[in-house]
Order: C-alpha cells, then sequence, then structure tokens
C-alpha cells in the first residue's frame, strides 16, 4: 500500500514540476521590457555586494542538501514514508509557485543577467524550452537561463524543504548534522540575494510558506486529525493528505536501515 503512496506521490510531483515549468517559460517571455523597467528597490539587495558566482554557490548549497536528504531516505526504514511526504509537499508548493509566477511580472532584480527571451515563440518551442528545464531539474548551473519567475523563490523551498526533512527525521542527538544542514540553508538564501537571483521578498515568502506548511502537515499527519470540516480545511493546501495518511499512526520513529537487509537499528533520542 505504502508503494503506491509513492508512487502517486512521485506522479504528483512530476505533474506538478513539469506544469511549473512550462508556466516559467511564458513568464520568461512576456517579462517587462528591462529598459523601460528597471529592477525594484530592494533594502537588502541594496546593500549586499553583488558577487556574481553566488547562484553557483547556492545551487551547490542546495546540491548537497539534496544528497544529504537522498542518504536520509537510504538509511530509513521508513523511507517510503519520508519520500512521500516529501513528494506531497514539494508538488503542493510548486503548484502555489504557478500562481503567484503567473499573475505577476516582476522586473529582473539582476542588470547584468543575460534573459533569453521569445515572445513569439510558438506553443511547441515552449513546451521543448519546458521540457529542457524540467530535464535539468530548474538548475541554473546545467544550463538553465530563464527570467520573470521570482515570486516566489524555488530554490529556497527546495533547500528549507530538504533542511526541515533532515532535522525532522534524525534524532536530536545528531547536533552537527542539523548545524551543517541548517549552515547551507541559510548560506544559499544568503548567496541567491548576493547574486541578484531573487528579491528579499522571494526569499523570505518562500522560507515561511515553507516551514508552515510544513509544520502544518506534520501535525496533522501525527495527530490524525478525522474532523470533516477539518479535512475540507486542509483540502485546498494538502488535496491527497488523508490518502498519504491512512494507515500511518502518529509520528515516525527513528528507526534505520538498507533497502536489502533484513536487520534494523533503531536510534534512541536520549533528549525526547
Amino acid at each position: 500500500m505504502q508503494l503506491w503512496k509513492f508512487t502517486t506521490s512521485l506522479a504528483y510531483i512530476l505533474f506538478s514540476h513539469l506544469l511549473t515549468c512550462f508556466v516559467v517559460v511564458n513568464v520568461n517571455d512576456r517579462m517587462p521590457d528591462r529598459k523601460l523597467y528597471p529592477p525594484l528597490p530592494d533594502v537588502l539587495l541594496d546593500n549586499l555586494t553583488y558577487i556574481p558566482w553566488g547562484a553557483s554557490v547556492a545551487e551547490i548549497c542546495l546540491v548537497t542538501l539534496g544528497i544529504m536528504w537522498l542518504f536520509l531516505c537510504f538509511f530509513h526504514k521508513h523511507r517510503f514514508i519520508v519520500m512521500t511526504r516529501m513528494f506531497a509537499l514539494m508538488g503542493t508548493m510548486y503548484l502555489l509557485r504557478c500562481v503567484t509566477i503567473f499573475v505577476t511580472s516582476i522586473p529582473c532584480p539582476n542588470v547584468n543577467k543575460e534573459c533569453d527571451i521569445y515572445p513569439n515563440a510558438t506553443v511547441w518551442n515552449r513546451m521543448y524550452r519546458a521540457l529542457l528545464i524540467f530535464s535539468r531539474m530548474g538548475i541554473a548551473i546545467m544550463g538553465n537561463r530563464t527570467c520573470g519567475d521570482y515570486v516566489f523563490s524555488g530554490h529556497t523551498i527546495m533547500m528549507t524543504m530538504c533542511n526541515l526533512f533532515i532535522n525532522e527525521y534524525t534524532p536530536r542527538t545528531m547536533k552537527v548534522l542539523h548545524m551543517i544542514s541548517w549552515s547551507l540553508n541559510v548560506l544559499g538564501m544568503y548567496f541567491i540575494l548576493a547574486s541578484r537571483g531573487h528579491y528579499s521578498i522571494d526569499v523570505i515568502i518562500a522560507f515561511v510558506i515553507s516551514l508552515q506548511l510544513f509544520n502544518n502537515y506534520h501535525t496533522i499527519a501525527d495527530n490524525r486529525i478525522t474532523s470533516v470540516r477539518e479535512r475540507r480545511c486542509w483540502f485546498l493546501c494538502f488535496p491527497l493528505l488523508h490518502f498519504f495518511e491512512s494507515d500511518i499512526e502518529g509520528p515516525i520513529q527513528y528507526e534505520y536501515s538498507t533497502p536489502l537487509s533484513f536487520r534494523e537499528k533503531k536510534i534512541p533520542d536520549f533528549t525526547a
């Protein structure tokens, strides 16, 4: 049953990511003329030294957090539950981001960035470019170069979600791991701003929404809310939550094993 839930969540995030890529391409092609619309005033960006290679450092932080999360999933006994929850949350965040970047076009915050804009592109051309972004996971160091998809930051939600999952599903005694995870998250957000990849509001909103949705999802999942009214209330944010969590009772324990091992190890949390 859990494998079916994992498969559903994987399809959910792949669909959400692909739709986001298509929206990003369309937003990129209708970005405001940079000669007529300069970057908006931003208190943080106006006082941060511009670092042209900051975007690469931010994506290195993102990739590192992603690898750490994959290691967690590999060794966690309940790896399918962890991955299902991650995909459910990220899929919802991607769909929300589709709406926010589509409804309002904002000038590029980086006057030095080159944007490949094709205002007269056909639908097929945009679909092709969306597939390229999808195959490259939206990472600039792999060749993606788009503008206009600012409110809110996709890189920040990915870093924050990986960080939160690493902290949630490892014992509190692993303080060094948690410190490294949080440091990468904060450094990644700093270099996003220093490279003028996003406005400050993009990063702040992405971090706050990620934290809030993560906490809300786990509060519902851990406490088994069954009220019909509450189910309806959270349906818009987590349309598949009660399907994913239908046979999970309470918080997940700190239990680890390799996928091919029959021996399991439970790590006690002495600080609980």
